[in-house]
């Protein structure tokens, strides 16, 4: 069996063979697209550090179990960020008193268009969102813990 250095693919039922597209020093990185019918395409990034302990396939088996999840309960994990998402706006941009995303939570939930998710051999997931004109342009990302409890939001980009 490979070790986690030399592991080329990893194979996956949902998203089938994941290639590496970067081994920087000990940490790797497998990029591949998938599609839903409420998001569109996705970009699925599998990573982690080359440690020795790292056992590739059964992070793919882990992503296997975890998405068609994480794709049903996404637009929960959406509403439990947006309070979140209010803070982080008053706290990074000059706000008016007539901000027009202030009072719609609706509206500012429906500028959220995810983008992208990341699963690590940590078991953390980060779910990357564009934020669109309320956040000014910047990334919302939801960090989950390893079952998929929202920890933190943060801005990024």
């Amino acid at each position: 069996m490979p070790t986690a250095t030399t592991q080329a693919l990893i194979k996956s039922k949902l998203l089938g063979d994941v290639k590496r597209e970067s081994l920087s020093g000990d940490y790797s990185i497998y990029i591949t697209q998938f599609s839903t019918k409420r998001h569109g395409l996705l970009k699925i990034v599998l990573n982690g550090y080359c440690d020795g302990k790292l056992d590739w396939p059964s992070l793919g088996t882990r992503v296997d179990n975890v998405l068609p999840a994480l794709l049903k309960s996404e637009p929960c994990l959406r509403g439990a960020a947006l309070p979140d998402i209010r803070r982080l706006r008053s706290q990074y941009f000059d706000l008016e008193e007539d901000d027009e995303w202030r009072g719609s939570t609706a509206k500012l939930s429906a500028c959220l268009k995810l983008k992208q998710i990341n699963f690590s051999n940590s078991r953390v997931v980060q779910m990357r969102y564009s934020g669109g004109e309320p956040c000014h342009g910047l990334d919302v990302c939801f960090e989950l813990g390893p079952r998929l409890a929202l920890r933190k939001v943060h801005f990024d980009g």
